[in-house]
């Protein structure tokens, strides 16, 4: 059995993959914070007859920017060799789920809610297909199956005990502190990305 639990250590990953899961499941950790209550803070800050749809409106919003703004990214990234473009973008989406949990604090109309999922969706978009450029390129051959276990098991454990933290900040302190909390977990989170930095192939040279 303790054969078995070293198996799954981050400690067997690269520095890359390794940091990368890290900072994917302290990321995974801030965003649990408000996901699950997220309608209920959306319905105390927004004074309208149809909260519920707005609140699916603006889900779309943040899923339709995420889903056309990857293919053309992912184009892009794969035409530059090296990785100080996917470094730079992968930086800019972190930042973006920074800003995110604060501007929640500040919704108070419908319009500002499709805004911030409008930028939300944008940062995501710049994460997703750069991070899993990374990753891929980074991990070890072999062990894929392995390696992508650890890390969907460490994001899911890391966003499975947020979820109830969110709701107990929420209840104690209200939701201002747990969009807060957030935005300094997501922070923390970005930390991780630039102890990669030296490990990345930073010297890009256009496709032939």
């Amino acid at each position: 059995m303790m054969k078995l639990f070293k198996q799954f250590s981050l400690s067997n990953l690269s520095l890359t993959v390794r940091f990368l899961t890290v900072s994917d499941a302290v990321l995974s950790v801030g965003l649990g914070l408000f996901g699950p209550i997220f309608a209920i803070y959306i319905t105390q800050q927004i004074e309208t007859e149809n909260i519920l749809g707005v609140i699916g409106i603006g889900t779309s919003i943040y899923l339709f920017m995420r889903s056309i703004g990857q293919m053309p990214l992912a184009i892009i990234i794969d035409k530059i060799k090296g990785e100080k473009d996917d470094f730079y973008v992968l930086l800019t989406g972190s930042i973006i789920f920074i800003i995110v949990p604060i501007l929640y604090i500040f919704i108070s109309e419908v319009w500002h809610l499709f805004a911030i999922q409008f930028i939300y969706g944008l940062g995501a978009a710049l994460v997703s297909p750069t991070w899993l450029a990374i990753f891929t390129r980074h991990i070890d051959k072999g062990k894929e199956g392995l390696e992508w276990g650890i890390y969907q098991t460490t994001v899911d454990m890391s966003g499975a005990i947020a979820a109830p933290i969110g709701g107990f900040i929420a209840s104690l302190y209200g939701f201002t502190a747990v969009m807060i909390s957030a935005s300094i977990i997501a922070t923390i989170s970005s930390i991780f990305i630039f102890a990669i930095r030296d490990d990345l192939r930073l010297k890009n040279k256009p496709n032939k």
